[in-house]
């Protein structure tokens, strides 16, 4: 894969993937997903056990290949294969909190259930196979792509999920995770192909249809930059493909894109609301939005950082390294406290 790294901008980030590949490279064993984790949550509902090491595998994995992308390596090389080896092999890519029971067991479908994590999931293994598909074995390049298509692309096609209609940022973090599994994966001119984008052109359009006319997110600048984030990297990934704007061309993108400012009380923090957190914008979103958009942006003065949030999304930690750069918004002051609604 061809890329470009704002190395200035970028090297504190840089620095945290080389310092975390060394030490993963130490390691002796891959942290596992426990049984007790699943049994746990059913007992006492307690998520804690099992999405812990969830996350921390998925941590390794994203490290090791973003790793690759500036210093090929065979000792990183093989062991990212082995954490994706072990990814394929979890008995579902979905969160134990997020599975059907039934009489106080998982369900049968709960192998092949799509949650948000799935999702990711999916797609991180079809892009990281995309971008290092010249290094990685045969063998682990057809498991990726059996495990993708037969426990989340035939599911997502075949069955009516309850999310394909929500307004939030469930059905734009699916089908942004699904059109790019499918960017990846398979020939635009197959049929396969063809159903898939009608799944995700509908779950897209009901996603912002969510959003009002002023593009305020009634769930906060957290889930603003979930689901929103999320449908800007479907369309850029869906503009370098087929070199169309045609996701972009929506007036009220403009608007949800100014949201953060609207509510921003500067140095980093935001009106609190709904179920907001303390939450950090990823560098790389913003500078996208910067190069997109003509738009008031809050100031970035420096990359977003390896553990800057705790699930380690694929799709942001990527694009903070490949998108990051230094922004100084002409509106933005820190004399101005507060923007009006």
């Amino acid at each position: 894969m061809d890329i470009q790294i704002n190395k200035l901008f970028c090297q504190p980030l840089m620095t945290d993937i080389v310092e975390t590949s060394q030490a993963i490279l130490r390691m002796d064993a891959i942290p596992c997903l426990p049984y007790c984790g699943y049994k746990t949550y059913l007992e006492d509902g307690n998520r804690l056990v099992f999405e812990k090491d969830y996350y921390l595998r998925r941590k390794y994995v994203h490290v090791l290949a973003l790793q690759l992308l500036f210093d090929k390596n065979k000792r990183t090389l093989l062991k990212l294969e082995e954490y994706l080896w072990e990814i394929c092999n979890e008995y579902t890519w979905s969160l134990p909190a997020h599975l059907p029971i039934s009489q106080h067991v998982f369900s049968d479908e709960a192998r092949f259930n799509i949650d948000l994590n799935a999702a990711e999931t999916a797609q991180m293994l079809a892009e990281v196979m995309e971008w290092h598909e010249e290094d990685l074995s045969d063998l682990i390049k057809a498991r990726i792509k059996y495990e993708v298509m037969n426990r989340y692309i035939t599911p997502f096609v075949d069955k009516s999920w309850w999310w394909e209609n929500e307004t939030n940022n469930w059905s734009s973090v699916i089908a942004s995770c699904t059109g790019m599994i499918a960017i990846s994966l398979i020939h635009p001119e197959d049929s396969l192909f063809q159903k898939i984008m009608i799944k995700v052109n509908h779950m897209l359009q009901t996603f912002l249809s969510g959003y009002g006319d002023d593009g305020g997110c009634d769930e906060g600048v957290g889930y603003w930059s979930y689901g929103f984030g999320y449908y800007c990297y479907f369309a850029d990934k869906y503009r370098q493909k087929f070199n169309t704007d045609c996701y972009l061309l929506n007036p009220k993108l403009k608007k949800i894109a100014e949201f953060p400012n609207k509510v921003s009380l500067g140095k980093g923090k935001f009106v609190s609301f709904s179920d907001y957190n303390d939450f950090e914008i990823p560098s790389g979103l913003l500078a996208w939005l910067a190069d997109n958009y003509t738009v008031s942006l809050i100031t970035v003065e420096q990359v977003s950082r390896l553990d800057f949030f705790h699930t380690y999304r694929w799709l942001d930690l990527s694009r903070n390294l490949l998108w990051s750069k230094r922004l100084v918004s002409e509106i933005y002051h820190e004399k101005n406290t507060i923007f009006q609604i």
